[in-house]
Order: C-alpha cells, then structure tokens, then sequence
C-alpha cells in the first residue's frame, strides 16, 4: 500500500514540473523563455508588463530554478515586481533600451552580486532592489533623476555608493539598511533627502559632498551659493573639509541617518530649515553645529547620540521637541538661547554628562522628565518667566547641588526634584503657591530652603510628603514679614524658620547701598544672561569705571578711565560675590550714576538698569595727599565747589574731561 502511495506521488510532482510554463508573453510585444540552464531570456520591443506584490508574473512558479536574467535590446522597461523572490539569480543584464526599473523589480533576489544600470535608465522605482543581500557593487549612471524609496534597502552587502550629479530625489528608506556601506558621496544637485534614507547605515562613517554644481564654490573655508547669495562658515579645523549635506536641501527627513552608529563628523549648511524627528538618532559625532537658518529640531533628532559633546543651537529655533538629545550622555554643555519658548518631554533625558543649566527667561514651560537622569549637573537656574514645569523633571539628578527657581512658576509639580540625593540649597520665587507630592523626596541632604512667596504655598504631606526624607532640621528662610505665618503653618511650621534680610530677597529691581567711600550693588538674575556690565559714571557723565561680570555674578574684567592723566586716582577694588558686589575707592558725598548691561551669549542686549546714588559723608576742600611707593606724592581726586577735580603733584588741576582749571 505504501509503495502505491509513493508511486502516485512522484507521478503527480512529475506532471506538475512538465506542466510548468516555459515560455510565454510579457507585454504587448514581449515574449519570455526560460531554458534547462535556469537563463530567462525576454525578448521583443515595448514595455514589459507590470505585475504586482502577489506574485503573478509568469515565471513565478519556476523562480528558484531562475539563475540568470538576459533582457534583450528592444525591452524599454522593467515591469514592477517582475523578478520578485527570485532567490538563486546571480546575475542580470539589462540593455541601453530600457529606460526605467519598476518599483520592485528585483526585490529578494538575494544572490544578485552585481548590476550595471545603463545610461538610458532614468528612474529606479521604489523597492527596486530591496533586500538584495549579496549585492556588492552598482552603477548608476548620469541619467538617473530619482532613487525611489526602498530601492537598495536592506543590500547588506553593499560597501560604497556613488549618487550622480544627476540625482534630484533619494527616496525614504533608499539605503536604509545597507550596513556595510563605509562612505557616500551626495552630489549637490540633490534637492531632497527622504525619510530613514540612510538609516542604520551602521558601518557610514562619512558622507561627502560633490561640489561641482557651478552654482556652488568654496573658498577659505565658505561654502558659498552664488544663486541664493548665501553663505556658510565651516567650524574651526574643518575648513579643509567638505559639506555632509549638500546646500540644495532644506529638509533632513526623519529618520534620515538614525542609526549610523559609526557616523562621526556631519556638517548641516544654511540651506536647512527643519531637521526631523529622529533624523540623526544613535550617530556617532563628537559636535553638532546647527545653523541659523534651522527654525524646527524633530523629536528625538540626536537620541542616543552618546559621543556628542557638544551643541550649538542658534537664535532661530523656538524650541527644542520631545526627546531631541535624550541619552547624549556624552553631552557637557548646552546654550539654549532666549529665542527657545519650550523644552519638551524627555528633551535632556539621561544626559549624564551636563554639569550646568541655565533656562533662559524666554522659556514659559519645560515638559515631562525633560532633564531626568542628568546626574552631573551640579545647579541649576530657571528664570523668571517660565510659568509651567511639568512632572518629574529633575527627578534623579544625583549631583544637584543647588536649585534656583524663578518668579514665575506657580507650581512646584510632583516629584520635580526627586531622588537628587546631593542637593543642598533650593530657592522658590516669589509666586509659588503649591508644592507637589514628593517634589523634593529623597532630597536627604537639603540644609537651606529659601522660600520667597508671602503667600505660604500649600504642600502635600503624608506618604506624599513634598519634602520626604529631608531633615525639618534645615533652615527655611522666608520673608521677615511672613516669618509668623511660616513658623505657625502646621507643615513649614516643622523646619528651622527664620527670616531673610529684605535686601537678600530676590528682587525684580536694583538695590544700592552707599556708605562713605564704598557702594554695595545688588542686581537681579537673569536665566539667559551671559554676562552682566556695569558702567559708573561721574554727575558730568565722565565714565569712572566699567566691570564685567559673567552669569554666575563673578568678576571678569575691570577698565578703569584716567580722566585727565596717567596716575589719577580711581576706584580702588571690586568685590565679586554672587549677584552682588561692592565698588570701593569712591568719593564721599558724590553722586554717581550707574548702567547694568544684561546680555546673553551672542552679545545681545536683555535687560538695561540705570540709576543714581550718592555716597554718604563729603566735605567741601581738597583731599588728603597719597603717598606711592617711591615716596612722591601721587595725583589725587578732590571734590570742590560741588565737581570732582584731578589734584596733579605740581599744584594743578584738572577737570574729569582732562581739561585744567585755573
């Protein structure tokens, strides 16, 4: 009985494989043969028929035994998903007849080694040659306009590609997965870059622009568009290198790079607008310099790219999306400029590396864990307009030292702060009202809170304790006008309450203590200053001193102006503490007027305050003499029939204009 059965089945496969098609038509005009060899020949004039993804082509059936493909002159294109799964072809020709290949063609034919795509081609369809495995090396000539989306995707063999000047449009996904791909050279005539084009490229450590586009020349190091009048300035040391991008292209598509894991140098021209979600996401680059004309960071553009160092994020953008540089745990120092109104969720996640923030006033609101896991920052300061912090969004900062919050935000949301194990000083502005459940949990080090809303905020207790963990041992500095309400509020009540001196407040304005000789200035933070430049002037308006100081409220330079000649007396020293700073060497009883410059890092101007004080004491006469270290008597500055007047060693005076006064 089973030698029965075994006889009926082999009799059945045998007029199964004589009943399978060999020969037959494939267009209007062409006709196909496939032979004992496994050669499938077409032949005829006229286009080849397009077939679909469920696999209706003809010699479908007999795709396996497929090792050879011969199109004959006369064939003009290759019809969609013609060749599709054909596993065991190893090689294809295809005449100067043909004019495109459909989308699909050659899909899964993964022992495809080689192919030669001739001058009379001027498209390759979408799916082209996906997952064409075994592919080493092609050849797309000058004729070809556009590469159709998923055309080489998934060729993992492919170790180089050279992109024709021809080429307007790479299509999503066109190489995406080509993982043995080391260099790409991208032609400027190239106007777009689709979605995931070169993603997970893993092995692309470099991509080239060919500048032979008359439109373009680059000199010294400027790439300059001579039709768009444009320019752009390589970075520092690369001005020998090549664009990345090519300054045709205004878009980078999300997903256009992700994951080209050994990609380490990329340069973005002016030309770019708008960088996608995920565009750059795992790559392997050491700096970023985004140019002004970028308006639009994608979410997630640099996730994960953990040997960034830094970024430069230019005035033009308006703010920075979901996840943009989330796990750039490489990342020391960011500038966010005060043109950037939001930071959203998860935008700094897990960037262990940062050591300092500053939120510049121009942000209103900072998403969910946008800073969560960013164990090396050691401060951090919000301005004074940011009005929504959401959820969890320093939660983990394990280095956080310090906090300050500005005037705006009303709400300290839940577990904002939680689990910073080394913060010890946090200051709350002047308009919070509400502290949330475990906003600062596991905060066991904090010694100082200084809180400066008259309103005592409400805060959650409980299992929800806002400050869960932190010691009712530390000092909460509050108002010296609500220091009652603090000590008696059945929660704050628990701390060490004790008031703030009026002038140590945060303040909106400038506050001016004259003594005799010396003039202790306190001044307003700024979250987006850079530096901060104070000028004193004399009642004439003659410039005594100007002093820089940087965002920290630290001392940097001091130019002194000698009015009438070299020598003269003049303020004497500067103290640098904080936010605050004391002038000494000033005249008693005169008036002085004072500037404070604010300006952030590209040396614009924030905030201007001026005012006038005027030191205690003065009396009418000339001043006592100083003696220098050689024992003559040094030129000193005297205050007389109400002006200031330069006393020289030789009984003459001057004027703070250098003018003598007889």
């Amino acid at each position: 009985m089973k030698t029965k059965f075994f006889l009926a089945a082999t009799l059945l496969l045998l007029s199964v494989n004589l009943c399978a098609q060999t020969s037959g038509k494939c267009g209007d005009n062409l006709t196909w043969t496939l032979d004992s060899n496994g050669t499938l020949t077409i032949s005829g004039t006229g286009k080849m028929t397009n077939y679909d993804d469920s696999y209706d082509s003809p010699w479908y059936s007999s795709r396996n035994s497929i090792k050879k493909i011969i199109i004959n002159s006369g064939v003009t294109s290759i019809g969609d998903y013609a060749f599709i799964y054909c596993s065991s072809v190893t090689s294809v020709t295809i005449p100067n007849s043909v004019t495109s290949i459909g989308d699909g063609s050659f899909h899964g034919c993964s022992s495809l080694t080689s192919v030669t795509i001739p001058n009379s081609v001027t498209s390759i369809g979408g799916d082209a040659f996906l997952g064409c495995s075994s592919l080493t090396s092609v050849t797309i000539p000058n004729s070809v306009t556009s590469i159709g989306d998923a055309a080489f995707r998934g060729c993992s063999s492919l170790t180089s590609i050279t992109i024709p000047n021809s080429v307007k449009d790479i299509g999503s996904w066109a190489f995406m997965y080509c993982r043995s791909i080391t260099s790409v050279s991208i032609p400027s005539s190239v106007t777009n870059i689709g979605q995931s084009a070169f993603g997970s490229c893993s092995s692309l450590t470099s991509i080239e622009v060919a500048t032979d586009n008359p439109s373009y020349c680059s000199v010294e190091g400027v790439l300059f568009n001579k039709e768009k009048n444009t320019i752009m300035q390589f970075p520092a040391g690369k001005e020998d290198q090549s664009y990345s991008i090519p300054a045709t292209v205004n878009t980078i598509y999300d997903r256009a790079f992700v994951g080209c894991s050994n990609l380490i140098d990329i340069m973005i021209p002016t030309s770019i607008t708008k960088i996608g979600q995920c565009a750059f996401g795992s790559c392997a680059f050491t700096t970023i310099i985004i140019p002004y004309s970028v308006t639009n960071i994608g979410m997630s553009a640099f996730w994960n790219c953990g040997s960034l160092t830094s970024v430069t994020i230019p005035n033009s953008v308006t703010s920075i999306a979901i996840c943009a540089f989330r796990g750039c745990r490489g990342l020391t120092s960011v500038t966010i400029p005060n043109s950037v109104t939001s930071i959203g969720d998860g935008a700094f996640l897990g960037c262990s590396g940062l050591t300092s923030l500053t939120i510049p006033n121009s942000v209103t609101s900072i998403g969910y864990e946008a800073f969560r896991g960013c164990s090396g920052l050691s401060s951090v300061v919000i301005g004074n307009r940011i009005t929504g912090i959401n959820n969890s969004v320093f939660i983990g900062c394990v280095g956080l030292v310090s906090v300050s919050i500005g005037n705006g935000v009303k709400i300290i949301q839940n577990e904002l702060f939680k689990d910073c194990s080394e913060l010890e000083t946090i200051s709350l502005g002047k308009s919070v009202k509400e502290i949330g459940a475990q906003a600062f949990s596991g905060c066991k080090r904090i010694t100082d809170i200084y809180c400066y809303a008259e309103r005592v905020p409400d805060a959650a207790s409980g299992s929800n304790d806002s400050f869960k963990d932190v010691s009712r041992k530390a000092y909460l500095w509050v108002p010296a006008n609500r220091l009652r309400n603090y000590q008696t509020d059945t929660f704050w009540g628990e701390f060490d309450v004790r008031a703030m001196e009026a002038e140590s407040a945060n303040t909106d304005q400038v506050i001016v203590k004259p003594e005799n000789n010396t003039a202790e200035i306190i001044w307003p933070a700024s979250g987006s200053a850079e530096t901060y430049e104070l000028t004193i002037k004399d009642r004439n308006g003659n410039e005594i001193c100007t002093l820089v100081f940087n965002a920290q409220g630290q001392l940097q330079s001091i130019a002194f102006k000698a009015p009438a000649a070299e020598g003269s007396r003049v303020p004497e020293a500067t103290e640098g503490t904080g936010f605050r700073f004391t002038v000494t060497g000033l005249d008693e009883g005169t008036q002085y007027d004072y500037t404070i410059v604010v300006k952030d890092i590209a040396d614009n101007t924030i905030e201007t305050y001026t005012g006038s004080f005027r030191t205690k004491g003065g009396e009418t006469g000339f001043g006592s003499e100083v003696l220098i270290s050689d024992g003559t008597v040094a030129p000193c500055k005297v205050f007389h029939d109400g002006q200031v007047l330069i006393l020289m060693p030789d009984g003459k005076k001057y004027d703070m204009r250098g003018t003598e006064v007889r």
